[in-house]
């Protein structure tokens, strides 16, 4: 797969702003909601799609002031960070902190290849917002995850994105496969339709 040649300093970077991210800035976080009880966007989706909200996990992240620009709105590059943060919870907890004195650390050693975002109402305070995220595909050595920023209610979708990451090896900076267990892990948030891909194949 052809990919942008990284420098070392491209890589620290990145890894450093992963390394800002405070697992205390991550609230206690929530799972999709049963389709026949949801409100606000996720209200009257057809069967397909509700299968696919099963695979969406939500995390509740806070909004800082610092977060907010000169107009007193989240400045539009913040979006990034608060799926940063989003992620940053739930691989904690599930066994792959992105923590140098980690031993697992090396397989989570991933950089940004493209970030896509549409805005779609501003958000004027600081306080706790929904980052609801799943796995679009899972490759070899890439994954591609989509992901929206609700309201604390989840009645207001204010964005909705892509993220593609491709894990590096952290000696080489070349592309590298994605390990087994962490594959498994993955595969909770594999939308339904790339998952029965998978399975066919």
């Amino acid at each position: 797969m052809a990919m942008a040649v990284l420098t070392g300093v491209a890589l620290l970077c990145y890894l450093a702003n992963l390394l800002m991210v405070s697992p205390a800035a991550v609230t206690t976080p929530t799972t999709a909601a049963d389709p026949a009880t949801v409100t606000g966007p996720s209200a009257n989706v057809s069967p397909a799609a509700a299968v696919k909200e099963q695979q969406m996990h939500t995390e509740t992240v806070m909004i800082y002031f610092d977060d907010l620009d000169a107009m007193g709105v989240v400045h539009n590059w913040r979006y990034a960070t608060l799926l940063e943060r989003a992620l940053a919870g739930y691989w904690t907890r599930a066994g792959w902190p992105y923590d140098p004195g980690q031993p697992r650390f090396a397989e989570v050693v991933f950089a940004v290849r493209e970030f896509a975002i549409t805005y779609h109402t501003p958000i004027a305070r600081i306080g706790t917002v929904g980052v609801r995220f799943w796995l679009d595909h899972l490759g070899t050595s890439s994954l591609i995850y989509g992901f929206q920023v609700l309201s604390g209610d989840g009645s207001v979708v204010h964005a909705e994105g892509r993220r593609v990451q491709v894990r590096l090896d952290p000696v080489t900076l070349r592309p590298a496969a994605i390990g087994p267990e962490l594959r498994e892990a993955c595969r909770q948030l594999l939308a339904p339709d790339e998952a029965d891909a998978r399975a066919v194949a």
